[in-house]
Formats: C-alpha cells, structure tokens, sequence
C-alpha cells in the first residue's frame, strides 16, 4: 500500500469526479454539436462550411470543462484544477516509493 492511502484515495476520487463532470458537459451538449457538424458537411466545398467549422471549434471552447483543455490557457480553472489533483496524487505515489 502507498502512504497516505485515505489521502491518495481522495485524490483519486475527486479526479474521477472532474472526468465525470467532463463527460457529463460531453453528453449535454454532443447531439447539438453533431447536428452543427453534420450540417457543416452537407455544405463541403462552400465558404459556409469553414464559418460553420469555426462556429463549432468556438462552441467547444465555450464549454467550462472541455474548453479549458483546449485551451493553451493554463490558468483556466478546470484543467488546473485537474492538473494540480494528478501531480498531487503523483507526488504522493512517488514519495511512497522512495
């Protein structure tokens, strides 16, 4: 077992819940993407797919969770916010090692 098991096991949970909440906002909002890309390819060839395209890349950078990952922001708060739980648990594992 690692040290700071009750710790690790925390931290592991609350990264799970930020995955959650990820796919969550994914699932809220993929058939109204899907219908946004799929209008975007009956218009191939035209200058309103790629403003079509842009609309969608602009939405996907709207949302809180999948945006900030896709942002080259690393101050946006929910990668962060996942980025510092993962060094953490990872920190924690290597001390256990040592």
């Amino acid at each position: 077992m690692f040290d700071q098991f009750a710790q690790l096991e925390s931290l592991l949970r609350e990264l799970v819940d930020c995955l959650r909440a990820l796919l969550a906002e994914y699932g809220d909002n993929k058939q109204r993407l899907a219908e946004l890309q799929d209008e975007a390819e009956r218009h191939k060839g035209t200058p309103e797919r790629q403003q079509m395209l842009n609309e969608i890349w602009d939405q996907l950078h709207g949302l809180e969770a999948l945006g900030g990952f896709l942002s080259d922001d690393e101050e946006h708060g929910f990668p962060r916010l996942f980025r510092r739980k993962y060094l953490e648990i990872l920190t924690i594992m290597r001390r256990s090692l040592a």
